[in-house]
């Protein structure tokens, strides 16, 4: 049996995809077939869709960071300032002091 038109399974396909996609007679355009569309064109809007969300998100992402560190810096103590430490000390209980008796005998 004879391979067929294009070279085996290859060509099956691309006869399968040319009388699937066909528009007008084969005398109208360049060659007799139709030219596949770029992988750009062929591209769809889904997919397109995503990768404007998904650099969105990193630009508002970056943004956000932006932000943050903005404030980080704005709100950082001046180096060499003063500084106040309060301390409330509580008193402790004192006991009773210890009696003591000292004798002197005399000389």
């Amino acid at each position: 049996m004879p391979p067929a038109p294009g070279g085996g399974a290859g060509g099956a396909r691309r006869g399968l995809e040319s009388a699937a996609v066909e528009e007008g007679p084969a005398e109208s355009r360049p060659g007799g077939r139709r030219q596949r569309p770029s992988r750009r064109e062929r591209r769809p809007a889904r997919r397109r869709l995503l990768v404007l969300l998904g650099w969105l998100l990193v630009v508002a992402v970056a943004f956000v960071v932006g932000l943050v560190v903005g404030r980080a810096i704005e709100d950082a103590p001046v180096p060499g300032g003063e500084q106040t430490i309060v301390r409330t000390l509580v008193p402790r209980t004192i006991g009773p002091a210890d009696t003591v008796t000292v004798t002197v005998s005399g000389p």
